[in-house]
């Protein structure tokens, strides 16, 4: 109810297009795909089961060439290959897209980069940050009104984020050498400057279509490249690149509700630091919580209707893989290689777009954003995905026939509709999490219907025998 039609539309094409390929490259046997489960995030043994990788790991939990050998390279289901490779596409579409569409937008972005601006910051920073009121001056130029009404308040200083990047840094050294993570202080330096570059464009990109791309696999390929047999080392290098990416961009989409809502900036910065604190104590407790109870379906490949440990097993697979395995797997030549070129080949993908909008403007292909577009073929690789036909209807109903028809309503109460739905579907996730299905221990099925088949998956899919 939020996304631009414009986004939903792209996002349908991809959806559309996931599943043409996915039954293609599956009936095709590409690579290898019917000696595997049709959906996973694993690694397989080329016989299809699932692959040991504390088998091919030393005692410091680095890649062994001697044990690799003996155990051979591992295989992917042939559906994540497809994600990781449109997932790359889409990534790379990213940056060509917004320089061929948003070049000026993404120029204020790093307007405060230039010789002068620096200068002038140095000139203007106050180093008693704590005398500072915070207070701006009003431009006489047009600015958006939410911005005009909230100079009135004090500024949250930048001091603040700064001694807040300062011991943030300090924290995540101290965990890298205390937790033996194998990464070196340059590496978590690395992967804060990749995150630093990231935010602009795919922060970019979630500003204008409200759609957020997960670019983890593109940080554990820079990863795996950078710390070769290091899968551990992957983990923490993603941990303070792709992380690091979401927050801010969470932390963005806070401030800018703040602004709308005219919270004062530094209660915003404070409620801010606060939650991320609190949140971080909660989730690890809720964590381990769900692990300690449901630890066995979140180990198996198909999961159930509930619980499933895809997330977990992507990201350690994916250490694996890219961490440990990268130049045996994704370079030139390799089994997977167009997981790679497809970097390269998504830099040139938006150019025909924006060539044929700029002499046939009337074709428009504005309309169509190639990133989404390639992000969103491999969309339906993990989870249920039964959900999918809701949100289509939910947001063609709203962003196209409420606009159109009913513009007033559309105005008044479509975002408050949007944010209760969204707030009481959490609410309602988190109760019958633990509650009903088992998060604290003990679940308590509802009764046994034909709408609700308890003896398998409740959409009647075929569950893969034990």
């Amino acid at each position: 109810m939020t996304i631009p039609l414009k986004a939903q539309f792209s996002n349908f094409i991809g959806y559309i297009l996931c599943m043409v390929v996915f039954v293609a490259v599956y009936y095709n046997n590409i690579w290898n795909a019917k000696d595997f489960p049709f959906l996973s995030q694993e690694l397989f043994y080329a016989n299809g089961s699932v692959y040991d990788q504390l088998l091919i790991l030393n005692d410091n939990f680095e890649v062994d060439p001697t044990l690799l050998a003996e155990q051979g390279l591992p295989f992917y289901a042939s559906t994540w290959v497809v994600q990781l490779l449109t997932t790359n596409l889409g990534m790379a579409a990213t940056f060509t897209h917004l320089l061929l569409w948003n070049r000026d937008d993404l120029r204020g972005s790093w307007s405060w980069i230039t010789p002068s601006a620096l200068k002038q910051t140095w000139a203007n920073f106050n180093w008693r940050f704590w005398q500072d009121d915070g207070m701006r001056e009003t431009p006489k130029d047009d600015i958006d009104p939410h911005y005009r009404e909230m100079l009135k308040y004090p500024d949250a200083p930048n001091s603040w984020y700064f001694a807040t990047l300062f011991v943030s840094i300090i924290v995540a050294l101290v965990i890298i050498y205390k937790a033996d993570s194998t990464l070196p202080w340059w590496g978590l330096l690395i992967s804060l400057i990749l995150a630093t570059i990231s935010i602009v464009f795919f922060g970019s990109l979630y500003a204008i279509t409200g759609l957020q791309f997960i670019i983890q696999p593109f940080v554990q390929m820079i990863g795996g490249f950078i710390h070769p047999g290091k899968p551990v080392a992957n983990m923490f290098f993603v941990l303070f690149s792709y992380n690091s990416v979401i927050q801010a961009q969470l932390l963005l989409k806070d401030l800018k509700i703040a602004q709308y809502t005219k919270l004062p900036p530094r209660a915003a910065f404070t409620a801010q630091v606060s939650g991320t604190l609190f949140g971080a104590v909660l989730n690890y407790v809720l964590m381990n919580s769900i692990i300690d109870n449901q630890r066995p379906i979140l180990l198996s490949v198909e999961g159930t209707n509930i619980w499933s440990g895809q997330q977990p097993q992507q990201y350690n697979s994916q250490a694996v893989a890219w961490g440990g395995l990268s130049h045996q797997l994704f370079a030139v030549n390799q089994r997977y290689q167009w997981v790679a070129w497809a970097y390269v080949v998504g830099l040139f993908v938006p150019i025909p777009f924006w060539i044929v909008y700029r002499y046939w403007p009337k074709l428009r292909t504005d309309y169509l954003y190639t990133p989404i577009i390639c992000y969103y073929i491999g969309w339906l690789c993990v989870g249920i995905n039964s959900s999918l036909f809701s949100y289509f209807s939910i947001a063609y109903l709203s962003q196209w026939w409420l606009r159109t028809r009913y513009p007033r309503w559309f105005t008044k109460y479509n975002y408050i509709l949007a944010a209760a739905l969204d707030g009481g579907t959490q609410v309602m996730v988190f109760i019958l999490s633990f509650a009903v299905q088992g998060a604290s221990g003990n679940s308590h099925l509802f009764p046994q219907w034909w709408g609700a088949n308890q003896a398998g998956n409740y959409d009647r899919c075929a569950v893969i025998p034990s």
